[in-house]
């Protein structure tokens, strides 16, 4: 009687090994571009969260929350409430040398547009000054 052989022999398994190998490495760097691109949207989806919660804070609190907007972070009363990740830049306009982002107690706010950018990706935050609405533009490049 003879014994049948079971399952695959060395060569077998490293020449499997190898193609895996090859095909991890010729896809990883999409996979980064890919992970790149989702965190950066996630920057601007948070970006406006944080707006919306410090528009919604002056209708409830009554008082006006005035924001100030540096190109690395966003500061409420000169304390941090958003820093933004290495890379990341944010520019407002109107851009003007101590302008605030400031929401009032009725709902508006002082308006302009936000530009997120992370070298070739780009996000637009619009505020509308009348009615208090802030959108992110989807375009995304």
């Amino acid at each position: 009687m003879r014994c049948q052989q079971r399952g695959f022999t060395l060569l077998e398994l490293l020449v499997v090994l190898i193609i895996a190998s090859a095909m991890a490495a010729i896809a990883a760097p999409s996979f980064e571009q890919l992970l790149s691109r989702v965190r950066f949207a996630q920057q601007g989806s948070q970006l406006v969260s944080l707006l919306q919660q410090q528009a919604q804070h002056a209708r409830h609190s009554g008082q006006p929350r005035q924001l100030t907007l540096e190109p690395g972070q966003i500061l409420l009363d000169q304390q941090p409430l958003l820093h933004l990740p290495e890379g990341t830049t944010l520019q407002w306009q109107p851009d003007r040398p101590g302008a605030a982002l400031t929401f009032f107690r009725d709902g508006s706010n002082s308006g302009g547009q936000i530009q997120l950018s992370n070298g070739q990706q780009q996000q637009q935050i619009s505020l509308h000054w009348l009615t208090g609405e802030v959108k992110l533009d989807a375009h995304q490049t």
